[in-house]
């Protein structure tokens, strides 16, 4: 059984030879500092980089891109800004350490969309290519593909509108935000099916629904403006075959009922620092939806005794399949390599302890 057969018989929850997981970092930096002969800055997300970070970290997942695509229009020995095709402008800081803000969006301040274009999916005939040709790659190392796209809520305010605005938009029940979650969830749609004709084994978005607190909206707003594009992208990917995955950090538990009938396979990170117990959701949702997180964000402040009591219960939870463990918040940087060390040989002890 490869890396790619154990994600899909434990979304299927059918015994595997060892439990399937994924490790990532917080930042660029954590990973130079952690895995110095894997990370390679001009070339961070390629293919055969893909393949042997998963092969240094025992990952399962290799990730494709179906977001906007967009031009550097500035650059300088420290940082870049980069033009998205549908306007927004982004700064991109890579020393001295990497992080990225949104300079500005279409439609912030505004409410019409008189001026918000999109580009047509149809539009990007060689990148597809390219899309297609990694899938392959990565299948053919074993390798489980997840397609990602921006996301039905987080899209737009990362790509649209500020989230402040975005958020009394859709409590107003504005005739603007309904005709702004619409037109770019079809968008979304769109890029969704150019994935899943690519061949990826799973459509993935980003869509953080809420705070450590609770959610960023009502159940009512969800039902309202995204239920329906989660619905409607979960079913298309089953019309092909294929699985659909939502990404959503905080503490969005009051939301789940209805996350649950969209019919996506999967959610992650369930997050424990967010009040997410994946003990007691995979009891009271586990036949419907499988998991994926489970491991602190504060794995950098544990020794090692402490990790290895931590790993393991979040590996007991794999019992019964439809689990993935992973990171709620990526490995920091301010782990030390021993740790990070040690952390990797307990995760790989304990996906064969609990495989079944």
């Amino acid at each position: 059984m490869n890396q790619r057969e154990a994600v899909i018989a434990t979304l299927k929850r059918q015994p595997v030879d060892f439990v399937p997981g994924w490790t990532f970092f917080s930042t660029p930096q954590a990973e130079k500092l952690l895995l110095p002969g894997v990370a390679v800055a001009d070339d961070q997300w390629g293919i055969e980089y893909q393949i042997k970070f998963t092969q240094a970290t025992g990952g399962c997942f290799a990730g494709v891109s179906g977001n906007l695509q967009g031009h550097v229009v500035e650059k300088n020995e420290t940082s870049e800004i980069v033009e998205l095709d549908n306007g927004t402008r982004r700064l991109v800081v890579f020393k001295p350490e990497w992080f990225y803000e949104t300079l500005s969006r279409p439609l912030d301040g505004k409410t019409n969309l008189d001026e918000f274009h999109l580009p047509a999916v149809n539009s990007y005939p060689e990148y597809w290519s390219g899309v297609a040709k990694s899938v392959r790659r990565f299948i053919e190392a074993g390798l489980f593909v997840r397609g990602s796209i921006d996301g039905f809520y987080a899209g737009i305010w990362e790509h649209c509108r500020k989230i402040d605005e975005f958020l009394l938009d859709i409590a107003e029940e504005s005739a603007f935000a309904e005709q702004l979650v619409n037109t770019w969830g079809q968008f979304m749609y769109d890029n969704a099916r150019k994935l899943l004709e690519c061949g990826v084994d799973a459509v993935w978005w980003t869509d953080d629904l809420g705070s450590n607190t609770g959610p960023l909206m009502s159940p009512k707003c969800y039902r309202k403006y995204f239920f329906p594009w989660h619905k409607r992208t979960a079913s298309l990917a089953h019309q092909y075959g294929k699985f659909a995955f939502m990404h959503s950090h905080g503490n969005i538990n009051a939301l789940l009922p209805d996350i649950v009938e969209t019919g996506i396979d999967m959610l992650d990170p369930v997050g424990p620092s967010d009040g997410m117990d994946i003990k007691h959701l995979k009891e009271c949702y586990g036949n419907r939806l499988c998991f994926a997180g489970g491991i602190s964000r504060f794995v950098a402040d544990m020794s090692k005794p402490e990790l290895g009591s931590h790993i393991e219960e979040v590996y007991r939870s794999c019992k019964g399949g439809g689990f993935i463990p992973w990171e709620e918040g990526g490995i920091p940087k301010d782990m030390t390599k021993d740790n990070f060390e040690h952390y990797l040989k307990i995760r790989s002890e304990m996906s064969k302890k609990y495989a079944g």
